[in-house]
């Protein structure tokens, strides 16, 4: 296969000081090229970004097409420097350069300093330590799964930049959805969760943080911290709805979720007995509360795919006021706060065992 890509882009991005980081070279392939890739150098200060195209892009252009391939290379090495460093860094200028066949004087050169720019993340952003860099390294390939790890890991760096947790729990339910929808091969939302429910259960071990968050939550700090009340009503508001709520409680069994669901009972309490489902709900709940089981990944599949999405909807379809209408912290932003700590735990949960989804 002969080689015409007689132009080498060599992009550099500087930042203001170190950081404690491994320096990791990365062959990152992009939309375009079967068969070519592009290398990435990224340390504590610098990233190196080398691409060989047949073309002469003007380089000034390269950060006005958000869909160019050098673009996402450049978004791809700044993702992975925030999540796998251990404090945030300001970007202090990026170079490109364009070089002719084997030239080693540049043919056109672009300088691009801080006060011309956007910095990527805002300097409250959170350093993530958890995040496994061999699994993350999976952005750089350019397949399905990559390109949805891309996705996500994308809203995830946002939200460790937001301050407000309202806007922080919509940038982290996208990066989940984002992920949910690739596992469920991007089905109807329905199907995709029910899939990654089964999955978390099966195999727990692949969820440390989020199981471990879970873990020391008592069934009382579960029933104050969250709206399910609000939840029941709106998902079984009729009685057509209630052998669909009787099987949502039988898909649990850990003590403190069948603590949560007898005290939720008399919600629907007239609509079970009405169909004669009342004292089968009320046993299990017993009987599984009598053994005495706690399945911290049945808790955080419940707080994170039921419970979540009956909050993102309502934030989402403009069932409420806007959010952002408050004086102080509020009842809703606590709770919210609240979630998202979970959340984000899940999602580098499954980033970092992306080679099982």
């Amino acid at each position: 296969m002969r080689n015409n890509r007689q132009n080498k882009y060599q992009i550099e991005i500087f930042f203001e000081k170190g950081n404690i980081f491994k320096s990791k070279t990365i062959q990152s392939s992009y939309k375009g090229s079967r068969h070519f890739k592009d290398e990435l150098k990224i340390d504590s200060t610098k990233i190196t970004i080398i691409a060989k195209r047949s073309s002469t892009i003007k380089l000034d252009s390269v950060f006005y097409n958000h869909t160019s391939s050098m673009y996402i290379q450049i978004i791809k090495s700044i993702i992975f420097y925030y999540l796998v460093s251990t404090k945030f860094v300001k970007i202090k200028s990026i170079k490109i350069y364009r070089y002719r066949g084997k030239s080693k004087e540049p043919k056109d050169s672009f300088d691009f300093k801080n006060h011309e720019f956007t910095q990527i993340v805002s300097s409250d952003f959170i350093v993530v330590k958890n995040i496994k860099d061999d699994k993350l390294i999976k952005i750089f390939d350019n397949d399905e799964k990559g390109e949805s790890l891309l996705i996500a890991s994308s809203y995830l760096v946002k939200s460790l930049s937001l301050d407000d947790e309202i806007e922080k729990f919509e940038k982290l339910w996208k990066a989940f959805n984002r992920i949910y929808k690739y596992f469920g091969n991007n089905k109807n939302e329905f199907e995709c969760q029910i899939k990654l429910r089964k999955f978390i259960l099966e195999n727990p071990t692949n969820f440390p943080l989020s199981t471990n968050a879970v873990n020391i939550l008592t069934a009382q700090e579960i029933r104050e911290k969250l709206r399910w009340r609000a939840l029941i009503l709106n998902d079984y508001n009729t009685e057509k709805k209630t052998k669909a709520f009787s099987e949502f409680i039988k898909r649990y069994s850990d003590k403190r979720i069948m603590e949560l669901f007898n005290q939720l009972l008399p919600y629907r309490e007239e609509f079970l007995k009405n169909i004669n489902l009342y004292d089968p709900v009320i046993n299990y709940i017993k009987e599984n509360h009598r053994l005495n089981n706690q399945k911290n990944e049945e808790l955080v599949a419940l707080l994170c795919i039921k419970y979540m999405y009956f909050v993102r909807n309502k934030l989402m379809h403009g069932e409420k006021l806007e959010s952002s209408f408050r004086f102080i912290e509020n009842k809703e932003v606590e709770e919210i706060k609240w979630l998202n700590k979970i959340l984000k735990l899940l999602i580098i949960d499954l980033i970092n065992c992306n080679n099982d989804l």
